[in-house]
């Protein structure tokens, strides 16, 4: 079957407010190329920012014209980050090293909504982290990984760790600048380095984070429901929906052409 122009995909993401990070990302998403197969782009945005970020939102979606670039354009209403009253460096301090499973609540809540909408109305999704910016051959580059290969269920880019996880006993200081936000290891979320890819074959893997992903609705549908706070006690979402894609009987790969942006909010 000639596939031209017959499949529609929706880049989906959860704004929390960062204020630097707002740029660099709709300039991907104005510029970002799109597979000749794709029909049209839908652009889902969780609205997880307050009240006084409005403005400055409205300001840029304006600004870069992202109504030419996709068709439908959907704002859906989620909740705050957790620990919304911290300034940004606190923020990061708190919800990243001391606290991460509160952060993972607010945004398995956001992630479930906005992927009960993009998987009811596109055949592909690509998420993308509001502070997570890829390359502009992104799209075209996970999906040419992800369609010849019926066992592929997500298709995903690199991008450093911001820090999450202190040195250890088995990565310390040196190799924790070169931690990816991946784990080769498919029994629990052990985070890889880039020297755990330089074994080319080693592209199959156990998780992966929601920064930069392709994935086919069908599949991503059965991972609802993500918003479990029990569960969220225990795992990000992260985990979750590469556990959940895995358990479908599909494989995970590492792409690395699209190698992204890591944005802190400077």
């Amino acid at each position: 079957m000639n596939l031209e122009n017959k499949i529609t995909c929706g880049i989906m993401t959860v704004m929390i407010g960062r204020k630097a990070c707002i740029d660099p990302m709709f300039q991907y998403f104005r510029d970002v190329k799109i597979p000749l197969e794709f029909k049209h782009l839908n652009l889902y945005i969780v609205k997880g920012w307050n009240p006084e970020f409005d403005s400055l939102f409205k300001k840029k979606l304006k600004e870069y014209k992202l109504k030419n670039k996709f068709k439908k354009i959907k704002i859906i209403k989620g909740i705050p980050k957790v620990n919304n009253h911290f300034n940004w460096d606190d923020w990061e301090k708190s919800s990243r090293i001391l606290t991460p499973f509160q952060k993972h609540e607010s945004t398995a809540h956001n992630l479930h909504k906005g992927i009960k909408k993009v998987v009811s109305e596109v055949d592909l999704v690509h998420i993308v982290d509001d502070d997570t910016i890829p390359p502009l051959n992104t799209l075209n580059d996970l999906w040419d990984t992800l369609t010849p290969n019926d066992s592929y269920g997500i298709t995903s880019g690199f991008y450093f760790d911001k820090g999450w996880i202190p040195p250890d006993i088995i990565k310390g200081e040196q190799e924790s600048v070169r931690k990816l936000v991946v784990s080769v290891e498919k029994n629990k979320w052990h985070t890889s380095t880039l020297d755990d890819f330089i074994n080319i074959e080693q592209e199959d893997v156990g998780f992966v984070g929601n920064g930069c992903m392709l994935t086919y609705s069908h599949l991503l549908k059965k991972v609802l429901p993500l918003a479990d706070k029990e569960l969220n006690s225990k795992e990000g979402p992260d985990i979750t929906i590469s556990k959940r894609i895995r358990n479908q009987g599909k494989k995970i790969i590492m792409v690395p052409t699209v190698f992204c942006k890591h944005l802190d909010e400077k």
